[in-house]
């Protein structure tokens, strides 16, 4: 039977006791996503002309926008947790990451939702930003792997 890849138990071992096991594993793989998010957002915001701001603003302007990658990465580790194995939900959560933010970027940026300045690397043949294209590669298996080994720690101590 899968495993889920953040609470690393199949369906049935999340019922009963085993849940609240799982719920801190998922409170936990949340806070980890949220800052790494954060801190990814506010670094690469001086790449877009929207966002260069000073970094005591543009710290918490990235707060919503932070939050809703967390929840953009919590939907690719849900969906590449049906893969099977821990690393290969994480090769399929990186691939997932980077073609949604392909999808993603591509569309804000033919439609004016946002726009590059000279700091932003493009991706070439697809021309959006390298940034946010790693960020949704890296950090959602990333967030699996320290999630597993934290709450692993956790447990045994």
């Amino acid at each position: 039977m899968t495993k889920d890849p953040v609470c690393g138990m199949t369906i049935d071992e999340m019922k009963g006791a085993a849940s609240t096991t799982c719920q801190g594993k998922i409170g936990l793989f949340l806070a980890v996503s949220f800052l790494m998010h954060w801190g990814w957002e506010t670094a690469h915001g001086v790449a877009y002309v929207e966002t260069a701001l000073p970094l005591a603003t543009r710290v918490w302007h990235c707060l919503p926008m932070a939050g809703v990658d967390t929840l953009w990465t919590a939907g690719l580790v849900a969906l590449a947790g049906r893969a099977g194995s821990i690393r290969v939900a994480a090769l399929v959560a990186t691939v997932l990451g980077a073609a949604t933010a392909i999808l993603i970027e591509w569309y804000a940026l033919r439609n004016g939702r946002w726009t590059y300045n000279e700091l932003m690397p493009l991706v070439p043949l697809v021309r959006v930003g390298w940034w946010p294209v790693l960020q949704m590669a890296i950090l959602p298996p990333i967030a699996m792997t320290v999630t597993r080994r934290f709450s692993g720690r956790a447990r045994s101590s």
